[in-house]
């Protein structure tokens, strides 16, 4: 933590964006920094206004509900300070001896304790929250005038309030963000992979500089910290991991750092690194597992709103007698016509009772399955049946393939095998496309919508089928593992 009062940070004031956006992408405020280019500019400003879009309007609906009053002016403050209201403050603190500067949502005025609060869209506390309010905590004390144990608020998307107490490690943690975005401000960064890639227009810059450079952060499921790591001991880029032997590498991370993947992790890590070198996908899982894609499936997809309510379900048959899909549509995204709709799926499903049922990510729709099936008593028998012949084609091709690809979702895997997408939208933008079909009253608006969001779930249960049915063809064209020496 920087003690020294200050009183011209320059253009080295820190805000809370500033460390939010270093945690996903350190070279991008590099970039922002030395350019002057906003960090918004640089991503997808269609996604970009759908997280916008949709957060602030919870928010406006959470501060009328709760009936917040809102302070005009930091003035205004010193006379509220000392009560127990909660206030929203769109005014820009500053903290003079950090040098930090930010807009918390709301405070918790308690008496002078001035507890930050945080209006988050999702269903429960993140890393990521307790990192914002230790910011914030950080930001408010200079106008703290009870001493009291630090902590703050999460007011989530379930309607609920949660208490988070800020222990010293993540005002540590916070203290050492502030520093790190004023390295990569003074000194620069370097490009790195991530999540964040999908949606930033850096993101063929990095990936170029990255394949040439062969940089580890290319290797599925190697974060940050192991990249470190394996640097340390001298596999400095992909031909390095490729070319040392996996048990004594898992040995040597076992005896250096206490811990380390799996001897079989290490040789995924490995497989990738031949698949990206060879540009071409390799084969290490078992054959005989393979069978189940040529066979007639069921393909499901849905979609969801962020307190977990289904608003459409797809369901795609692919057998012998060709395709054969269907979608219901919620109308009102209530509970009563989540019934109807998953009713309608029910149905749909028992006409096909042997078939297997395919998804593409687990992650994703079966718990929202689940969680539908609890909410409406569904028979838990049902449930357990179509669990028992679920597939999940991710989790297949991650437990068998690597592709010459830094990610593994479906549009990366459908691209490169040759899916040709007529229809640009993900689950975020389609998320808020649905709330505007709710709110708006023209009939013809209305229509325009929900078929753009039909169009775009049917694209993903064929981008899906697509993808099982390369399945083969993807096994005759591989590099084979067992052809490798890989250890």
């Amino acid at each position: 933590m920087v003690k020294q009062k200050i009183k011209d940070w320059k253009d080295l004031w820190v805000s809370k964006t500033d460390v939010v956006e270093f945690l996903r992408c350190g070279y991008r405020v590099y970039v922002s920094h030395i350019t002057g280019i906003p960090i918004q500019e640089m991503k997808d400003n269609r996604t970009l206004n759908a997280i916008l879009a949709l957060g602030k309007k919870f928010e406006e609906e959470v501060v009328e509900e709760k009936g917040i009053k809102e302070l005009e002016s930091l003035r205004e403050l010193g006379q509220v300070k000392e009560t127990e209201v909660v206030l929203k403050t769109p005014q820009l603190f500053k903290n003079n001896k950090l040098g930090i500067v930010g807009i918390p949502d709301l405070i918790d005025m308690s008496m002078g304790a001035l507890y930050p609060v945080e209006i988050k869209l999702h269903n429960s506390v993140r890393k990521t929250d307790l990192i914002e309010l230790g910011f914030y905590w950080r930001l408010l004390e200079p106008l703290r005038t009870k001493k009291s144990k630090p902590m703050g608020f999460v007011l989530l998307g379930t309607g609920e309030t949660k208490q988070v107490e800020l222990p010293l490690d993540i005002l540590e943690m916070v203290d050492f963000y502030i520093q790190s975005v004023r390295d990569a401000k003074t000194n620069g960064a370097q490009p790195s992979l991530s999540k964040e890639c999908k949606s930033c227009t850096l993101a063929k810059e990095c990936s170029d500089v990255l394949s040439k450079k062969g940089d580890l952060s290319l290797i599925y499921n190697l974060k940050a910290v192991r990249k470190q790591q394996f640097m340390q001991l001298g596999i400095t880029n992909i031909s390095d991991l490729t070319k040392t032997d996996a048990f004594f590498l898992h040995q040597d991370l076992v005896k250096r750092f206490g811990v380390s993947p799996g001897f079989d992790e290490i040789r995924r890590m490995q497989a990738h690194g031949f698949s990206i070198i060879a540009k071409k996908p390799i084969f290490f899982g078992q054959r005989d597992r393979c069978g189940i894609f040529n066979k007639h499936k069921l393909i499901i997809d849905l979609e969801y709103d962020p307190n977990s309510l289904i608003w459409l379900s797809g369901a795609l048959v692919d057998d012998q007698d060709g395709t054969n899909s269907v979608q219901f549509f919620s109308e009102n995204n209530t509970k009563a016509n989540e019934r109807k709709i998953l009713n309608s799926l029910r149905k749909f499903i028992s006409k096909y009772p042997k078939y297997p049922i395919m998804t593409y990510g687990a992650a994703a729709d079966i718990p929202q399955l689940k969680k539908a099936w609890a909410r409406h008593r569904f028979p838990d028998a049902e449930l357990q049946a179509i669990l028992e012949r679920h597939y999940d084609i991710n989790a297949f091709l991650r437990n068998g393939f690597r592709f010459p690809l830094h990610n593994m979702g479906l549009k990366d895997i459908g691209s490169y095998l040759g899916f040709k997408r007529r229809f640009d939208m993900d689950g975020l933008m389609a998320l808020i496309e649905y709330f505007e079909y709710l709110n708006t009253k023209k009939l013809g608006k209305k229509e325009a919508i929900k078929g753009r969001l039909l169009r775009y779930n049917l694209e993903d249960l064929k981008c899906t089928q697509f993808v099982a049915n390369q399945v083969d063809n993807i096994l005759n064209t591989c590099i084979d593992a067992s052809e490798k020496t890989i250890s």
